[in-house]
């Protein structure tokens, strides 16, 4: 529907909108004695809301009531009462740092991961040759590994033009990344040359056992295309820390002996940049005196000190401290979504981890008088007895059988070929 002005005869829509628009630019009616005083009193131009009082104004089809009133805010008449906003709740685990969250969350699994009877004996030194020969070559499939997936996960990275490197976290994280494919060739090398020293057998062609190959595997998918930065520096965190957790529980179990006769072994991990440290990297372990040719010299000299050294705890620190910055920074809202991948992520590492282990039993466990391995050592601290050339596998002379003189039926006890002091006699 149209309506037309009096004054100059245009039409226009039947709105009042478009009539008040008109009669502001109507020449003809300005010109009249109603246009003039419609200026003078400047009833043309926008009215406030709150400019109830005004009477009358012209338009087109003649006067009306009430100017209108221009749209500038809510109609106060259809206001309905708002309850204040309330904040959006943010999950708990957005609330702590992503390491401290995970290390909460998880801790039982990781207890029983990292604590297995494997490395109690370990710490006590009676573990056995075969036991540490499976372990070393499970480790160097996984040692193995690392230099791939840690070239994977710098590959994630885009690195922008920045003044100073130590401030950005894409920068940070390629420094630790850098710094751990520097101790993956570090600790390869200590792998053989360990073995090597102390007459350790290793297979290069035992395949590795289902839960080696599920962390390989694990490696393999944290670092592929479709997996993010996040998920492969926590796989990378949680494998370095239960390095340094486990092989602290064998040094917790460890009995005090004589220092040594050369100093403990230095360590042989770097740091990034940002994050050195008084323990500064240095060459491999090397002592001046031959070592024992052992394999409880081995544990005690190499293993439980490269895996407990200061210099290895802070570069556990380093990566812990990236994977709490670069979730801060990756994490959107509540980080319910991330933090649940990475409580996914962490769990498998640990139950990897904890079936990587060789099965032994504990001390004390089995049959009377015995290790939990029919050792026949009566659940002490004494080491696996030689096979002598006789046959049986005590020394006794007799044929029971049972790796002890009181014939009580024992079981047969392992073999390792070093020779056992007890009480300064060599049996």
């Amino acid at each position: 529907m149209r309506s037309r002005c009096k004054y100059c005869g245009t039409q226009r829509a039947k709105n009042t909108t478009r009539q008040w628009e008109h009669l502001q630019q109507c020449n003809a009616f300005l010109a009249t004695p109603e246009g003039q005083q419609a200026l003078a009193d400047a009833a043309l131009d926008q009215v406030d809301p709150a400019a109830a009082d005004v009477t009358s104004t012209p338009t087109a089809q003649g006067p009306m009531v009430k100017p209108y009133k221009f749209n500038t805010g809510p109609n106060p008449n259809f206001a309905r009462p708002t309850r204040p906003t309330q904040p959006a709740k943010a999950s708990k685990a957005a609330n702590k740092a992503a390491a401290t969250y995970l290390l909460s969350k998880l801790s039982t699994p990781l207890t029983t991961s990292s604590q297995p009877p494997f490395l109690s004996r370990a710490g006590r030194g009676t573990l056995t040759l075969p036991h540490l020969s499976t372990f070393l070559t499970q480790q160097s499939h996984l040692s193995r590994a690392l230099p791939s997936f840690i070239g994977k996960l710098i590959g994630k990275l885009r690195l922008p033009p920045v003044d100073n490197p130590q401030l950005h976290t894409d920068w940070r994280a390629f420094d630790l990344l850098a710094s751990t494919l520097n101790n993956a060739k570090r600790e390869l090398e200590f792998l053989r040359t360990t073995a090597s020293k102390y007459n350790i057998p290793v297979s290069p062609t035992e395949p590795p056992r289902h839960a080696t190959k599920a962390l390989l595997d694990l490696l393999e998918s944290a670092s592929a295309p479709s997996a993010g930065l996040l998920e492969g520096l926590i796989t990378l965190w949680a494998l370095e820390h239960l390095h340094l957790t486990s092989w602290h529980h064998a040094l917790s179990t460890q009995q005090t002996t004589p220092a040594p006769p050369h100093p403990p072994p230095t360590s042989s991990y770097s740091l990034p940049t940002f994050y050195q440290s008084p323990y500064a990297p240095s060459s491999f372990p090397s002592h001046q005196q031959a070592a024992i040719p052992s394999h409880s010299a081995t544990l005690k000299e190499a293993l439980i000190p490269n895996w407990t050294s200061p210099g290895f705890a802070q570069f556990v620190d380093a990566c812990r401290a990236i994977v709490d910055e670069v979730a801060n920074a990756q994490t959107s809202g509540s980080g319910a979504r991330e933090l649940g991948n990475a409580e996914s992520v962490a769990g498998q590492v640990l139950w990897g981890w904890g079936g990587m282990w060789p099965e032994v039993e504990e001390e004390g466990e089995g049959s009377p008088g015995g290790d939990g391995e029919g050792n026949g050592v009566g659940g002490t601290n004494e080491a696996p007895i030689l096979i002598d050339g006789n046959g049986d596998d005590d020394g006794d002379g007799d044929d029971d059988g049972d790796g002890d003189d009181d014939g009580d039926g024992g079981e047969g006890m392992e073999v390792c070929l070093v020779d056992l002091e007890v009480g300064g006699e060599s049996v």
